[in-house]
């Protein structure tokens, strides 16, 4: 994460630097997301792709959910994608360009506690 936005986290959310040194990219982009939504603006658009979910309602929702806290929904693996998302049975060709590119792959329970939705 650039060290400007680095900089606005640890001013916006009271973070220690060396706390915000020890968070993961998922981590600090929980912290974000987690901000007033006018702040949440100043940061770049982290990009999500859906796999594994089918074409069905589930994915639907996740999808929307996504684009409600403020993720760009993509339908494959680019080359700007932040995070892939695996349902219970992701595409392998998916996963394989996603960990080539470098891409964080998450469950839908990361995905959702990233966004302040835990389950119960």
């Amino acid at each position: 994460m650039a060290e400007s936005r680095a900089r606005m986290i640890l001013a916006e959310t009271g973070l220690a630097e060396e706390e915000y040194a020890n968070l993961s990219e998922l981590e600090a982009w929980e912290v974000i997301c987690k901000l007033p939504a006018h702040f949440r603006k100043e940061f770049y658009v982290p990009e999500i792709c859906f796999t594994g979910f089918g074409r069905g309602k589930e994915k639907a929702m996740l999808q929307e959910i996504a684009r409600m806290n403020g993720y760009l929904v993509r339908d494959a693996v680019t080359k700007r994608l932040d995070f892939l998302c695996c349902g219970p049975e992701p595409g392998p060709s998916k996963i394989e360009q996603a960990e080539f590119q470098g891409v964080e792959i998450v469950t839908i329970e990361e995905f959702l506690g990233a966004i302040g939705i835990t389950g119960s």
